[in-house]
């Protein structure tokens, strides 16, 4: 097998190095980031590095564009002329309806193109911080745009060697829910953070798990995440005025000292969080 990876981040190397742990695979890296590429190749991820698309893209059974969505249509370009029409191509972004909209037309008639999204990853970037079996497990999602039955399994395939459970979900659909369960949490997250530069940056001394666990995603790579705000902009505003009008309601409970029903929405919350069934990482 071989397969081309486009952007060697941490889901891109992660995908190399969990290729390498289950299947006999030459990987082609393409990033402009030497270093990193210099990283993997001694650690065994990859076999050909390339700090831009070249010949050594055509034919690959696979080429993931793994690159921030700031980028990803101009790379998706670069890499066309050099795409035979045997290869799949497929995109990691956390947002679907602006790759089917803005991405995928670009390779019609020319490969095949198909929309995924690995619920994975960690707050850590960057080559040096792949995890091995970071997909092992986790959902994928397959978002089909204009696929056939064969590309769409090819593409399963492709994540179940990987230990992926995949489910399939309209990309517009896929928006509306990550912009709650993601994508409001991250903005969330960066907020609380934020609130600590009002000169209360003392209070940081006296943070607790909780609030370490809680705002761990305010760690994550800001430039990823304004393109993700960007891309997934009305649903992520819809949201973001649902949650502000219930911190009112929070606000005012607690103005109104009504504790009887502060505490039973607290304890609805609380009921529903113990319900949740997570992906078990190995």
């Amino acid at each position: 097998m071989k397969v081309t990876i486009v952007g060697l981040g941490l889901i891109g190397a992660s995908i190399a190095l969990s290729l390498k742990e289950r299947v006999d695979v030459e990987i082609v890296a393409v990033d402009l980031d030497r270093e990193s590429l210099n990283y993997a190749k001694s650690m065994g991820w990859i076999d050909v590095p390339r700090g831009t698309p070249d010949s050594s893209v055509t034919g690959s059974e696979y080429v993931v564009l793994a690159t921030h969505l700031d980028v990803i249509r101009e790379v998706a370009k670069s890499v066309l002329a050099f795409l035979s029409g045997s290869e799949l191509v497929m995109d990691v972004s956390s947002v679907k309806a602006w790759i089917v909209e803005n991405v995928a037309p670009l390779f019609q008639g020319i490969s095949a193109f198909v929309p995924t999204h690995p619920i994975a990853g960690t707050e850590k970037h960057g080559a040096k911080n792949a995890v091995k079996d970071l997909f092992f497990g986790a959902r994928l999602i397959i978002t089909p745009w204009n696929n056939s039955d064969r590309d769409i399994e090819k593409a399963r395939y492709f994540w179940e060697l990987l230990g992926s459970k995949v489910e399939f979900m309209d990309p517009y659909e896929h928006d509306r829910i990550f912009s709650k369960v993601s994508h409001l949490p991250h903005l969330i997250a960066y907020a609380l953070v934020d609130m600590l530069t009002d000169g209360s940056e003392y209070a940081i001394r006296y943070a607790g798990s909780g609030f370490r666990d809680f705002t761990r995603i305010a760690a994550s790579s800001p430039t990823m995440w304004v393109e993700i705000f960007r891309c997934n902009r009305e649903n992520l505003l819809v949201d973001l005025e649902k949650m502000i009008d219930l911190l009112v309601r929070y606000r005012d409970l607690i103005e109104r000292e009504d504790y009887i029903r502060l505490y039973e929405r607290l304890e609805k919350s609380s009921e529903l969080r113990k319900s949740l069934i997570f992906p078990v990482k190995r």
